[in-house]
């Protein structure tokens, strides 16, 4: 009988397939197989169970996949958020540019003519001319793009023998536009200046390269950029 009872935990006259449920309502706890275990058994053996346990988990998985979508499409929407942002900023940026020069010589003397034009939509402002290896410096002010203040600038470098970039080698050399935009920020455009003999005078020609221009303007983050655009003036024609 006692051995019986080790092999039948129910009890006499109880089917031995009625462990699990027995493990379940807490009547046998084996140390061998532990009540979470047995009840865990109990339920995958439940047809019922295993749909609600089949159904809990496509709940998840639909969870995670609809998780997944929402990342992705608000990420794409913040990127062209960003994007439209940053294009807003750039249409405010002032561009200016010499699209023309000339020069004459005069004895000794080089003297360079220039055409600077605002090709942008909006004023550039303390607009200056310089070139490496000349003291002199251009003061142009305010370049307005087209508009009814619209005016093309048309300076002049003079470089007698005794300038720098006449009489030594500099390298390397730059004819420099500098000026601010709106907000203040600082911006340079950068053209490359070549020196070269002039036959058998001692002095140096030079050449200045305007298809080949190098541009440093600021570059602001986006929070910086939404701060800005609150604060940028009605344009005017």
């Amino acid at each position: 009988m006692g051995r019986d009872s080790h092999r039948n935990p129910a009890g006499p006259g109880r089917p031995s397939h009625s462990i699990d449920l027995i493990a379940q309502e807490g009547v046998w706890r084996p140390e061998s197989h532990p009540l979470p275990h047995r009840s865990i058994v109990c339920r995958l053996r439940n047809p019922s169970a295993i749909a609600d346990c089949e159904m809990e988990i496509i709940s998840l998985i639909i969870s995670v996949l609809a998780l997944a979508v929402s990342l992705v499409v608000g990420y794409f929407y913040l990127e062209s958020v960003i994007e439209q942002t940053r294009k807003e900023y750039q249409a405010n940026q002032p561009d200016v540019q010499v699209l023309d020069l000339s020069s004459m010589h005069q004895g000794d003397v080089i003297t360079l003519f220039l055409a600077i034009r605002n090709v942008s939509k909006v004023p550039a402002y303390d607009l200056t001319l310089t070139l490496d290896g000349c003291a002199e410096k251009v003061n142009l002010e305010t370049s307005y793009p087209e508009g009814h203040k619209f005016k093309e600038h048309k300076p002049t470098l003079t470089l007698g023998p005794e300038t720098d970039i006449r009489s030594k080698p500099i390298s390397p050399a730059r004819l420099r536009l500098r000026y601010r935009d709106y907000w203040g920020y600082q911006y340079e455009v950068a053209y490359s200046v070549t020196q070269f003999k002039e036959g058998s005078r001692p002095f140096y020609g030079i050449n200045i390269d305007l298809k080949h221009l190098a541009h440093s303007w600021p570059n602001p983050g986006y929070l910086e950029i939404r701060k800005l655009l609150r604060n940028l003036p009605a344009r005017s024609s």
